[in-house]
């Protein structure tokens, strides 16, 4: 697939985009999936969706339904919230910068996104840098990279496909994780997480 976005005026990232496969159904708004139902049971924190469209539940806690966490995963040295690539330093925060930048829209199937995200290497302004005594760098960096995120509606499930592309001439070093917000029930015993190999309660 290319790397070419979509006319504008076919998908805004301020549309809430719908896909849909039999009994699964899902939504996207500003790159997030902020919503997940299946038989209409929903699967999904809404905490990343339009404000007129969130529940009690989704203005409580996170205010996101999912994040890309890149080139950190976690905690960064509390010491100088830098990472160190070749001979290079670069000011990062907590997983990263990808959750900084917006993805755009490459294409719409009816139970299919393709979205991307571009970074240049430019420094971003870190919203979690409050005050000049706030130990959070004002800043963060990384080398220039692309992000391919691809949700699809299967049978069954959802499959999320990340690609991710160095686009500068530097070795990259990164880390990177999908973090999805699903809601579970408050007893915790309905539930049942399944893997290839196993199954947890």
């Amino acid at each position: 697939m290319g790397l070419k976005i979509l006319n504008q005026s076919k998908t805004k990232m301020a549309d809430l985009i719908t896909l849909e496969n039999g009994n699964l159904k899902a939504q996207i708004y500003k790159g997030q999936l902020v919503d997940l139902s299946k038989n209409g049971v929903k699967y999904m924190h809404g905490g990343g969706k339009p404000e007129h469209l969130k529940s009690d539940a989704d203005k409580l806690g996170w205010q996101k339904s999912e994040d890309v966490l890149f080139p950190v995963v976690g905690r960064v040295d509390l010491s100088g919230y830098k990472i160190k690539v070749g001979n290079s330093y670069f000011p990062q925060d907590q997983h990263g910068i990808a959750r900084l930048i917006p993805f755009s829209v490459l294409d719409v199937d009816g139970d299919s996104i393709s979205l991307i995200q571009k970074y240049n290497g430019d420094e971003i302004r870190n919203p979690k840098h409050k005050n000049p005594d706030d130990p959070n760098p004002q800043v963060v960096r990384s080398l220039p990279h692309i992000i391919e995120k691809y949700i699809k509606l299967q049978n069954d499930y959802l499959k999320a496909t990340f690609v991710v592309t160095n686009t500068s001439s530097k070795v990259m070093c990164d880390m990177f994780a999908w973090h999805p917000d699903f809601i579970a029930p408050p007893d915790g015993k309905d539930g049942v997480f399944e893997t290839n190999h196993a199954q947890y309660s």
